[in-house]
């Protein structure tokens, strides 16, 4: 959710200046780079605090898809079309590299882990909505069941 905090829906659907999702104090109630940086602010503190007693892993963004998965493979079948559903990875930087490095900095001044979805969504040039003509998503941005499992390795590297 840090990407749609930070940028508002991937739809492109951005955030009205008194419509936020969520606001840190009273005197930033306006979508403005003094709520983005206190929202930085907020994250890192509470992260902090929660890494000085426990190890913390932060995931990064998952891609999110720009269609419905499930609905746009059902639709791709019924017209004999080739079925998957994909962004490229520069589209996925677009999107999530603010948040990215957001994550990234407060992991870095906390001590805590960044855990990538990317490595086993992505190939190194596209992110997939689908694996060998399933859907891996719920909808365009939810990880089905199937889609979780592809994320069992990540998690493998903390409990495994």
């Amino acid at each position: 959710r840090t990407s749609f905090y930070l940028k508002g829906d991937h739809n492109g659907k951005k955030f009205k200046s008194v419509n936020l999702p969520f606001y840190i104090s009273e005197e930033n109630k306006i979508y403005t780079q003094k709520w983005l940086d206190e929202f930085e602010s907020a994250t890192e503190k509470t992260i902090c605090e929660i890494s000085e007693r426990n190890p913390v892993y932060l995931v990064l963004p998952v891609p999110e898809m720009p269609v419905d998965v499930p609905r746009a493979m059902a639709r791709q079948l019924i017209a004999s079309q080739p079925v998957g559903v994909s962004i490229s990875q520069t589209d996925y930087f677009s999107r999530h590299n603010e948040a990215r490095m957001m994550l990234s900095r407060v992991a870095r001044k906390c001590g805590a882990n960044i855990l990538d979805p990317m490595e086993y969504l992505c190939d190194g040039l596209r992110c997939y909505g689908n694996a060998a003509n399933q859907p891996i998503y719920m909808d365009d941005d939810h990880l089905s069941d199937s889609g979780n499992k592809k994320l069992i390795p990540m998690f493998e590297k903390i409990f495994g």
